[in-house]
């Protein structure tokens, strides 16, 4: 609705149409509630990402939107499915796995504009090509790029790894430039390609240690194409264009002219805070990355479960709500990427020789164990 001062009023504004808005958005209007969503882009848009599902990520969408697998399959949602995988270490492979249960590989434009469309048909009111330029946290109130001004009870930023929301708050908090947030920051960087111009079969996702320092490459298959990238701490890397470029050597890709696209990533940087008054931060507007995997469409989907859940359960004591969604988000997220971050640490400070033992020992005599906690059928 609006208001005499011609600010229009919601019960909740989302900012950011991704997975994790979209997820917000579904719940709190399934619950009743007025939302507007709100995003830069139009839809459906290219989204830098490897697409690859976890079974924990695939159980929770189906729960919260109600998707049965065959839907998302029949709906060409799903555009790969795999139930192996390869690692490697520089050129030599290390171990080839089955998976008990399987990965399912998405393409990002496809799978956000799904979601977005599902959360249309909700009674959502969605604007796109909408750029938020400010928040007044005062008042409760987002300023567009067009000169717009929305008021809501909530604001629930989903807004991405450069959320402008997030970046306010930590200026509130004077930790812009912490060295914590600064020194956890990764860069990813992917290209695509036909399945015709890869020198090797690939019917699975496969891993390559050693290419990059504090991350690792990728190569995920989709049904006709393949998402070629590697991702790695900035700090520990100082050119990753030229990373890049031997990679796809390795990979006997150099031969094409290929477009290449880089993005930021949260790399174990989460905010154990993500929450400013009444404004909430989710998905990797929190930084909620898995910081040895680089996964965070999982979280994504549970950090907007998570805010949506607390906001519904808790209207007669609302001074408690921004309490309990950190107490929440650091019980159930935050706490697992710690201990991956442990992990990390072990590993990839490990001298070379070392990583590689640690690499080939946990691929061939653990692989059960760690593709269960990728998939979300145990934890670290």
């Amino acid at each position: 609705m609006t208001s005499e001062n011609k600010i229009s009023e919601y019960d909740v504004i989302v900012v950011g149409g991704g997975p994790a808005g979209s997820t917000s958005a579904f719940l709190l209007s399934k619950a009743g509630y007025e939302v507007l969503l709100v995003d830069k882009a139009k839809f459906p848009r290219k989204k830098l990402c490897g697409g690859l599902i976890t079974e924990k990520t695939l159980n929770l969408i189906q729960d919260i939107f109600d998707f049965s697998l065959d839907e998302l399959k029949n709906d060409n949602v799903i555009d790969y499915v795999s139930d192996s995988y390869q690692i490697y270490f520089e050129n030599k492979q290390i171990t080839k796995n089955h998976l008990e249960g399987k990965f399912h590989l998405i393409k990002r434009d496809v799978y956000d504009n799904y979601l977005l469309q599902t959360v249309k048909q909700k009674g959502v009111e969605v604007l796109e090509n909408t750029k938020v330029t400010d928040v007044d946290f005062k008042n409760n109130i987002i300023k567009t790029e067009k000169d717009k001004e929305f008021r809501s009870d909530y604001i629930i930023a989903a807004d991405g790894v450069n959320s402008v929301i997030k970046n306010k708050i930590l200026m509130e908090r004077n930790l812009k430039n912490n060295s914590y947030i600064v020194n956890n920051k990764a860069m990813t960087i992917e290209t695509e390609v036909t399945k015709e111009k890869l020198p090797f079969d690939l019917d699975g996702p496969i891993i390559y240690f050693g290419v990059i320092n504090w991350g690792y490459g990728w190569v995920f298959p989709k049904r006709d194409t393949a998402v070629i990238g590697l991702g790695g701490l900035v700090n520990q890397n100082k050119d990753l264009k030229e990373i890049f470029k031997e990679y796809l050597k390795l990979l006997q890709l150099d031969k094409y002219p290929l477009k290449v696209k880089g993005w930021p990533l949260p790399f174990g940087n989460y905010l154990d805070r993500p929450s400013y008054k009444n404004a909430f931060l989710i998905g990797d507007a929190a930084n909620l990355v898995d910081p040895l995997t680089g996964e965070g469409l999982c979280y994504a989907h549970k950090s907007a479960q998570i805010v949506s859940q607390v906001i519904i359960e808790n209207q007669k004591d609302t001074q408690m709500i921004p309490n309990l969604y950190n107490e929440r988000i650091n019980e159930e997220i935050i706490n697992k990427l710690k201990k991956a971050k442990i992990y990390r640490s072990i590993l990839w400070s490990s001298p070379k020789m070392l990583y590689r033992i640690l690499v080939s020992f946990g691929a061939k005599y653990f692989h059960k164990r760690i593709t269960n906690i990728i998939q979300g059928y145990s934890v670290f």
